[in-house]
């Protein structure tokens, strides 16, 4: 349930899909099930050292906010791409369907051990900024009547 090992699974799968992921049970190794994957990927649903221990008093970034850069080059890699494969499949069945879980919005920012959080910014709106992007006229992937963003 660490927030690094679901990173691991989610790059992987996007990659190659479910072939070859195996997940350890009581009867040893077994395939990873679709239903175990779609929870796994949601990165951010996992826990995170930084987070457990507050951050320092509220003094040192999150970990999460290292991830937002890396993610968003496997969704647009995702979203962009044309070629058929296992991973694309995994990526169009399972992170275009749960998009908001595992690219949020905001999150919530540990500070101290005593329970107190605060909201901040983790992906925002670069997904949206991102799928805007790729339907660009001129990018061959939409209609171009679909106005390009400016920022």
């Amino acid at each position: 349930s660490r927030v690094w090992c679901r990173v691991e699974v989610l790059a992987r799968c996007c990659s190659r899909g479910l072939n070859q992921v195996y997940i350890i049970s009581e009867s040893g190794l077994v395939n990873a099930t679709p239903e175990w994957a779609a929870n796994t990927i949601k990165v951010f649903d996992g826990n995170m050292t930084c987070c457990r221990t507050g951050h320092v008093g509220g003094t040192v970034p999150c970990d999460r906010t290292t991830l937002i850069m890396p993610l968003l080059g496997l969704y647009y890699e995702g979203i962009a791409s044309t070629i058929a494969s296992a991973g694309l499949q995994f990526f169009r069945e399972n992170i275009l369907t749960q998009k908001e879980a595992v690219f949020p919005q905001t999150f919530e920012y540990s500070v101290g051990t005593e329970g107190k959080t605060e909201t901040k910014e983790l992906f925002g709106d670069l997904i949206a900024r991102i799928d805007l992007f790729v339907q660009k006229p001129g990018r061959g992937l939409a209609p171009a009547s679909v106005e390009p963003l400016k920022i």
